[in-house]
C-alpha cells in the first residue's frame, strides 16, 4: 500500500473514532442542550410577553382620560342598535402656534371610529365607562362585550 492511502485510511479513522466519541457522549450533551434550549425557549416567551406590553402601553400613551356618553335622540328608545354613543378622550394634542402640547379634549361619535390606542384604553383603564347596554353582553369582560357588540351591528341584531 502507498503513503497516501495509508495516510488517508489513517485519517478515515481518525474521524470515526472521533464520531463514536462525540456519539458515545450524546445522551449527556442532549440533557444539556435540552435545558439550554428550554431556558432559550423561556427567555424568548418573556421578551414577546414584554415586547407586547411595550406595543400596548405605547398605544395608549398620552391619554389621560376617556369617558362615554348616550348622544342618542330621545325617539331612539332603548334598543342598543340604534343608540349612538360619544367618546370623549383627553390626550396630548400638539399646538402649532405655542409649539406645546397641552392635553385637549376630543369627541368622537360611534365605537367604530374610535382609535385603536383610545379604544385599548377605555378597555384596560376605564372599564367603568363602557355603556351597561354593552357590558350586559358579556358581563365582566369588555373585550368579548364589545366584540359580540360589534358583530351584532354588523348583523342589525342583538
Amino acid at each position: 500500500m502507498t503513503l497516501p492511502k495509508i495516510a488517508q485510511k489513517l485519517d478515515d479513522a481518525r474521524r470515526d473514532v472521533a464520531k463514536l466519541t462525540r456519539l458515545q457522549d450524546a445522551r449527556n450533551r442532549l440533557a444539556s442542550v435540552e435545558i439550554e434550549y428550554d431556558a432559550a425557549v423561556a427567555q424568548a416567551d418573556i421578551d414577546a410577553a414584554a415586547k407586547a406590553v411595550a406595543a400596548r402601553e405605547a398605544l395608549m400613551a398620552g391619554i389621560v382620560d376617556v369617558t362615554v356618553s348616550d348622544a342618542s335622540p330621545a325617539a331612539a328608545g332603548g334598543d342598543l342598535l340604534s343608540r349612538r354613543f360619544a367618546i370623549t378622550y383627553t390626550r396630548p394634542t400638539y399646538d402649532y402656534n405655542t409649539r406645546t402640547s397641552p392635553t385637549k379634549p376630543s369627541t368622537i361619535n360611534g365605537f367604530s371610529a374610535v382609535p385603536g390606542g383610545v379604544m385599548l384604553f377605555l378597555l384596560e383603564k376605564r372599564p367603568d365607562q363602557i355603556p351597561a347596554a354593552i357590558m350586559a353582553l358579556a358581563p365582566d369582560n369588555p373585550s368579548l362585550a364589545f366584540e359580540r357588540y360589534a358583530v351584532a351591528r354588523q348583523r342589525g341584531h342583538l
